[in-house]
């Protein structure tokens, strides 16, 4: 949220260049992937819910269908949800633009909507939705509010040129981990993390030198390049491993390993050129 902020709003891109080359990073390897665990799965019958598979092409995965049970699909792509809440929330960005009225005010836009993102998964723990149901968990209007807090903050710290002393980061990030324990008091993963991750983003570049170095290792970096086509790949591994009951001496790591070299094939052979 951070970098799409800077580039649409600080640097003004213009919004075709950056939906052109949105589009072009994500897409052809997306489209690659989902190609092939649909046609894997359909290929061993290892699911009945192939139909889905352009409701998942078009980032519609977290809403459609009606019922976007995409966990216990049978197919490993429960993990997209966040991709859909990426995109979804990178094109209302773009279109933010576009409205002449809220130059240079896109901030109070952006945490506005980030704001009723909390207040509708609340609406949605309380009254909207039945109990039992999680659908609503992974979808835009309740699970954007990271990406949005992050790229509004950042706004808001660029205007009015916001420092702070370097512990306060530091302190932040602990305390959002916190907030996804069992110490943290109920809905603090959705009401107070996206705050507290976003302020800790945002002011990284102010906290202390050894954490910067050790935060902008080779490994680290070179992990970050590569964390698209490792997302996207991780998730076969997983998922097959567990349903299957795949066990043999360090399975576990065994696969993780394998499942970071294909994200590096992947990233070679088909993100980057694209």
């Amino acid at each position: 949220g951070l970098l799409i902020s800077r580039i649409l709003f600080i640097k003004d891109v213009n919004i075709l260049n950056f939906i052109q080359r949105r589009f072009n990073r994500t897409f052809p390897l997306f489209f690659v992937f989902v190609s092939a665990v649909y046609g894997a799965s359909w290929i061993f019958s290892l699911s009945s819910e192939h139909e889905n598979y352009f409701y998942t092409l078009t980032f519609l995965r977290n809403y459609a269908p009606d019922t976007p049970d995409f966990w216990n699909s049978g197919i490993p792509v429960g993990h997209l949800w966040s991709l859909c809440v990426e995109e979804h929330s990178y094109l209302f960005l773009a279109l933010l633009t576009l409205v002449p009225m809220f130059k240079h005010r896109e901030y109070l836009v952006i945490l506005g909507v980030g704001g009723l993102c909390i207040v509708f998964r609340f609406l949605h723990e309380t009254v909207l939705s039945p109990p039992g149901s999680y659908y609503y968990e992974f979808q835009t209007h309740t699970a954007a509010s990271h990406i949005l807090f992050s790229a509004g903050y950042y706004l808001l710290r660029t205007k009015y040129g916001i420092k702070v002393p370097p512990y306060l980061p530091l302190i932040s990030f602990v305390f959002a981990l916190l907030c996804f324990t069992s110490v943290a008091p109920g809905g603090s993963s959705w009401a107070f993390s996206p705050i507290l991750l976003a302020f800790a983003v945002n002011h990284l570049g102010e906290t202390y030198e050894a954490v910067k170095k050790a935060l902008s290792t080779k490994a680290l970096c070179q992990l970050g390049i590569i964390s698209y086509s490792i997302y996207l790949w991780q998730q076969p591994f997983y998922y097959y491993g567990v349903k299957f009951d795949i066990a043999f001496p360090f399975a576990g790591p065994i696969l993780l390993i394998v499942a970071v070299a294909v994200g590096y094939v992947s990233f070679k052979v088909i993100e980057n050129p694209s």
